[in-house]
């Protein structure tokens, strides 16, 4: 009787756990947190029915599958004969695997973990993301300046942060880039003394075949979804046509995992394409070099030669084949929405898929589910984000913001703070919200950078004509269970991490302060978890040059979780101070040359470091002249006349 009344209990306590996890109301979140604080137990008369100490262990573990490793920490207390099974940490890293949902779990715990057991409460708190701390700043990261949507992503083993693309000095690009995940984690170490593990670099990877053209705001898809991809067979297939359009001399790897790129724009974000290439992608171990391969499979059926619409910031996600649809997408899809066209004159809301197994295009339509209001059409919009989120089994995609405008002028423009869901099994809108802070911070605008963390969890950060600088997190299971619940519209709150340490108002004038990165937009963005409790952003721009920077944030549940980390310290509004190595590098630089935007007849814009004595000369000698502002800017707001002055030079 003693066991059937305990695993009743314990049942019972499951199933509100369960049900809070699904809900994800604000006061799960704040039981949460009590959680990590107090720990509380359950009621100790449970274990004095019978003596619970005298069950063998089997019996005990049997009772331990019942419970997630919150309620197991809190039990821990009441039963003291369980500390024993508790610190087997085979059992933690059993529960990191089925509640975090980690495909590719190392044998030994990594970023800041010395123990599963450690590496749980670790992740526990990063889900919910209440504080953060900037705890590493670099300008020599080895990837410059670089502006349009660098996409930063980690490797499907974990091993690997890449950075793909974007725009530099040189225009747009198409290149690969990396660096281990284990050295972005131990740069924020505060307990880290060696000088090359801080000043890391990314490193090219080996690249062959043939990519997809440049562009701006060009995407890059991971062709995986946690541990689910394209099947062995068909990737192997792939990789063996790409390989066979190489000389027999090319010795790339050939890897077991696929991206995509597509799209993207000229300058001025202008004379968008589709082209698209697929890159078969071998990640490496440590420090082994990465490499890719790219090229376009040739399609089994050439009697629909159906191709999707130019496009350039748009958004492209892949959904494997148990959520797109076995029957109809045997190796998975890659669902492309919205984006701008037509010289940025007109916004899209369409959506597109690449079937995988044949590689060949199929336009979507969706429709509005039974309980959604008939006048409502999703809006076209470009400089948006999707994520791909599972509920009980199915999919849902999640389109976060974006607008219409070119990002360039101040007139004819549009932000938008909403959130949209889509049933990729009925294909179906099934909600529409505005999203809402809780402290006045504007929602994620035209070109924000959106990762998901932990499963559920959204993070996001820039965007709009006005970007501002925090990290802000959304819980996207919560607001998918809303529209399956059948509430169509309404508002949605989202909050910030509260990367701002007290010390920065306590500091006096002229003190170092905790430094924090400038608002931005059309920049790049990587979570590291469950690796890392770290999110890192790079590049983009705010109303004048592109930036160089590269930071990092902690993540935790409360500020004083944080302090194994490094803290970004600054004095001078938020750029933070660099090593003394970065800053003789940067005052070099800054004292060298000037950056100037060109614009040659062609209309593509580059961004040029000009030397300060020869701009002055070509300035006198009239070779170069002021460009005259649009008809928008003539209109603006003085203030924004004062932010754009002297920012634009035109090629005579």
């Amino acid at each position: 009787m003693c066991i059937k009344f305990l695993l009743d209990a314990l049942a019972s306590r499951c199933r509100q756990l369960s049900a809070d996890t699904r809900t994800g109301t604000a006061a799960h979140k704040e039981a949460e947190v009590e959680v990590l604080e107090e720990l509380p137990s359950l009621d100790s008369n449970i274990f004095r029915h019978g003596g619970l100490a005298e069950l063998n262990d089997e019996i005990h573990l049997q009772i331990l599958c019942f419970l997630d490793g919150k309620a197991a920490w809190s039990l821990e207390v009441a039963a003291l004969n369980w500390r024993c099974l508790l610190e087997d940490d085979r059992w933690w890293r059993t529960r990191c695997v089925l509640e975090f949902r980690i495909p590719h779990l190392p044998l030994e715990p990594r970023g800041h973990a010395s123990s599963w057991r450690q590496k749980y409460r670790q992740l526990l708190a990063a889900k919910l993301a209440a504080a953060g701390r900037w705890c590493y700043q670099s300008r020599t990261h080895g990837l410059d300046d670089r502006v349009a949507s660098p996409q930063l992503f980690v490797g499907p083993e974990g091993h690997k942060l890449f950075c793909y693309g974007g725009w530099s000095n040189r225009g747009p690009q198409t290149d690969l880039h990396w660096v281990p995940v284990d050295t972005v984690s131990s740069c924020t170490n505060l307990e880290e003394e060696d000088a090359d593990q801080r000043h890391w670099q990314f490193r090219r990877a080996n690249e062959a075949g043939t990519p997809a053209h440049r562009g701006g705001v060009q995407t890059l898809t991971r062709l995986w979804f946690g541990a689910e991809s394209p099947s062995a067979e068909h990737i192997e297939v792939t990789a063996q046509e790409l390989r066979s359009r190489l000389s027999s001399d090319n010795q790339t790897r050939v890897g077991n995992s696929l991206v995509m790129a597509f799209g993207g724009g000229q300058g001025g974000y202008r004379n968008e394409h589709n082209s698209w290439s697929i890159g078969v992608l071998d990640e490496g171990r440590n420090l082994e070099p990465a490499s890719i391969i790219w090229g376009r499979p040739r399609g089994r059926r050439q009697d629909d030669p159906y191709e999707p619409v130019a496009r350039c910031a748009h958004s492209a996600r892949y959904l494997p084949a148990r959520l797109a649809g076995q029957a109809e997408f045997p190796q998975g899809c890659v669902i492309v929405f919205g984006g701008h066209t037509e010289h940025c004159e007109r916004s899209l809301n369409t959506f597109d898929a690449l079937q995988l197994h044949d590689w060949t295009w199929r336009p979507l339509v969706p429709q509005l589910a039974e309980h959604m209001n008939p006048d409502w059409s999703m809006p076209e919009r470009h400089g948006h984000s999707s994520t791909l989120v599972e509920i009980d089994g199915k999919g849902y995609i999640v389109v976060v913001g974006g607008g219409t405008g070119n990002i360039l002028e101040h007139w004819g423009v549009e932000d938008f703070s909403d959130i949209a869901v889509l049933s990729c099994e009925s294909w179906q809108w099934i909600g529409h919200y505005q999203l809402v802070s809780q402290s006045s911070i504007p929602g994620p605008g035209r070109h924000h950078v959106a990762c998901l963390g932990l499963p559920g969890q959204l993070l996001f950060h820039g965007g709009g004509r006005r970007p501002g600088n925090r990290v802000c997190v959304l819980d996207v299971a919560a607001c998918v269970c809303r529209a399956l619940s059948g509430q169509r519209d309404g508002n949605i709150v989202f909050r910030d991490v509260g990367a701002y340490s007290p010390a920065s108002n306590s500091a006096e004038d002229g003190e170092d302060r905790p430094a924090l990165p400038a608002g931005r937009k059309m920049h790049g963005a990587a979570c590291l978890l469950p690796w890392a409790p770290l999110f890192v952003t790079y590049g983009g721009w705010e109303s004048g040059p592109h930036f160089n920077d590269l930071w990092i944030l902690a993540l935790g549940a409360r500020a004083e979780e944080l302090e194994g980390f490094r803290c970004v310290m600054g004095n001078h509004g938020g750029t933070g101070h660099d090593s003394d190595e970065d800053e003789e590098d940067d005052a070099e630089f800054e004292t060298s040359f000037t950056t100037v935007r060109i614009m040659g007849p062609d209309g593509q814009v580059r961004l040029v470091p000009v030397p300060q004595q020869v701009l002055a000369q070509l300035m006198r000698g009239g070779a170069l002249q002021r460009g005259e502002p649009t008809h928008g800017q003539q209109h603006d707001d003085e203030e924004d006349e004062e932010e754009e002055e002297g920012e634009s030079v035109s090629e005579e």
